[in-house]
């Protein structure tokens, strides 16, 4: 049977004006579909560069960018991958288990929330890509 392989955008509340700022909110269960049980954050990101690079296997994860942009590419093992621009923080990427990521094409200054519904795990990771396309079964 295939994975369920899902990523969606989700729209966090913008709450404030330009006379006083903005405050957004990520809640799990609210409007994160999942417990958050670990947050990091990227940042010294330069052109070029790339993270990610893997895919998950349980963990599912939702992505904002609080700072710059950042495309990040969705692939599922098959057909043609997708790519996501995070351009504000009241935007974020939900990524499902089992859907290779890769984030790139850095603005300056970017910086990237990563919400995951898991503690770290290295063995929750799959860092090989032909590892991963037997893993959705292709």
């Amino acid at each position: 049977m295939k994975p369920k392989q899902e990523v969606h955008w989700i729209e966090l509340p913008l709450i404030g004006s330009t006379e006083k700022g903005y405050l957004t909110a990520a809640e799990g269960w609210k409007n994160i579909p999942f417990l958050i049980r670990r947050a990091v954050w990227l940042y010294g990101l330069e052109p070029g560069m790339t993270r990610g690079n893997h895919a998950n296997r349980r963990c599912d994860q939702v992505f904002a960018c609080l700072a710059g942009a950042v495309t990040i590419t969705a692939d599922f093992g098959y057909g043609p991958e997708k790519d996501y621009r995070l351009t504000r923080p009241s935007q974020a990427l939900y990524m499902a288990p089992l859907v290779w990521r890769v984030l790139k094409d850095f603005a300056p200054n970017t910086v990237v929330l990563i919400l995951s519904a898991e503690v770290y795990d290295e063995n929750e990771y799959i860092r090989d890509y032909q590892e991963f396309k037997k893993e959705v079964g292709l």
